[in-house]
């Protein structure tokens, strides 16, 4: 298998420039102090399909002759929404691990106001006993769970979109009439 083949080579692309508009939006909420952490999620349902929509678009407009079977649309997208998951996983882990634990305990806290506000709701849906154990989980969370978290949310938000825009784009040729 070459990676020089425009079906890696065109959606890698894409994920790398995905990965650094996320990275970009991270120093950006980072910066005008809000928490990236818990800022992030709601910017990757942007950010990852319109990478995945141009990734795909690019490869069967431009390398496939505006042509596309369903498995070439996933591998398309595969390589975009795990390139853009690897990268930023990777950014997060290691900014955590550089620039001290005060983005960590901004974490957490804010999770835990987030519980706080939810506390009775939860109390009288699911018991007292799923409260301490949600608390207690908070207050352990680590970096890995942080990243882990992050590299699992990319991955399967680019899953299901992946199978939506491979689906929707996917064109055969025509067969030609004998």
């Amino acid at each position: 298998m070459k990676f020089d083949n425009p079906l890696f080579k065109v959606p890698a692309k894409f994920g790398f420039f995905g990965a650094a508009m996320i990275i970009i939006m991270f120093f950006i909420f980072h910066f005008s102090g809000s928490n990236p952490l818990t800022e992030m999620g709601l910017f990757d349902f942007f950010i990852i399909p319109i990478f995945l929509f141009f990734g795909i678009k690019e490869f069967k407009d431009a390398y496939n002759q505006k042509l596309l079977e369903y498995w070439e649309g996933m591998t398309a997208g595969f390589v975009v929404y795990i390139t853009i998951a690897v990268l930023t996983s990777l950014f997060v882990f290691l900014f955590m691990n550089l620039s001290g634990p005060d983005i960590m305990d901004n974490y957490v806290s804010d999770k835990l106001e987030i519980l706080e506000d939810k506390k009775e709701g939860i109390i009288e849906e699911m018991g007292e006993g799923t409260y301490l154990t949600s608390k207690e989980e908070i207050t352990g969370i680590t970096i890995f769970d942080i990243t882990l978290d992050n590299f699992l949310k990319k991955t399967f938000i680019g899953l299901l979109l992946t199978i939506m825009i491979a689906v929707i784009m996917r064109r055969k040729p025509v067969k030609e009439l004998e």
